[in-house]
């Protein structure tokens, strides 16, 4: 995901006039639709939206208090990283574990240059950040208006 609403935002006019290119505007399109599913592994970036999204988070209180197959409660509307080129992982005493098989659904679709793993270990794809988190409403509120 690495800061859509940053990226999103490139895309947008500076405010001397200059108009949006169109394909600044299908960028960031591509860029939306990404964090919403339409990537390689089928998988919403945001907690709660759509119907395949990630249930293992690397979050304490996610793990300790929601659910880990992705019934309420969740932390709706948090955003994670997503795919990364590196799958990094730690595990903390008392996490419970998620998947609790340690099956791996979209390994199938993961290359040399990306990876993307719905595994409580899995920091570096499903932890999630408060960064990404703030600039999803930016982004998403731009594109409901055709600001870019």
């Amino acid at each position: 995901m690495v800061g859509v609403g940053h990226d999103v935002a490139r895309c947008r006019p500076r405010g001397d006039g200059e108009r949006v290119r169109p394909a600044q505007r299908r960028q960031s399109g591509r860029w939306l639709g990404n964090v919403l599913g339409a990537n390689a592994w089928g998988v919403s970036l945001i907690v709660g939206d759509g119907t395949t999204f990630p249930h293992c988070l690397h979050h304490q209180v996610a793990n300790i208090a929601g659910t880990l197959d992705g019934t309420p409660p969740v932390l709706r509307g948090a955003a994670v990283e997503g795919p990364n080129g590196t799958l990094y992982r730690g595990f903390v005493t008392g996490m419970r574990n998620c998947p609790p098989d340690d099956s791996d659904a979209y390994a199938q679709f993961n290359s040399n240059q990306a990876k993307f793993k719905d595994d409580v270990e899995s920091f570096s794809t499903v932890e999630p950040a408060v960064d990404l988190t703030a600039t999803s409403p930016l982004a998403f509120a731009r594109q409901a208006a055709a600001l870019y």
